[in-house]
């Protein structure tokens, strides 16, 4: 990213997150909000990653991984002594 000031309301390639394909914006900005869902409207391979990256997440939300993270948590409780089977 350069060192330049940038307008918050445009969005490039430098100011998104490298391990997600989407874009970000900034907080409680409704103007870079709406500019960033216009260039996913607009940019038909940005739109594509989009969908395929949150595809893939939402394939990691099962019930089975959800009941797996609050085992986990459960777990670290103290005093808590339950059968690995339950």
């Amino acid at each position: 990213m350069s060192d330049e000031k940038s307008d918050p309301r445009q969005m490039n390639e430098d100011q998104a997150d490298p391990a997600k394909p989407g874009t970000s914006t900034p907080d409680a900005d409704p103007a870079a909000l709406a500019a960033g869902i216009r260039r996913a409207l607009d940019d038909e391979a940005l739109s594509f990653r989009i969908s395929a990256m949150a595809r893939s997440e939402a394939a990691g939300y099962t019930w089975e991984s959800r009941a797996k993270r609050i085992r986990e948590v459960l777990d670290r409780l103290p005093g808590q002594q339950r059968p690995k089977d339950a």
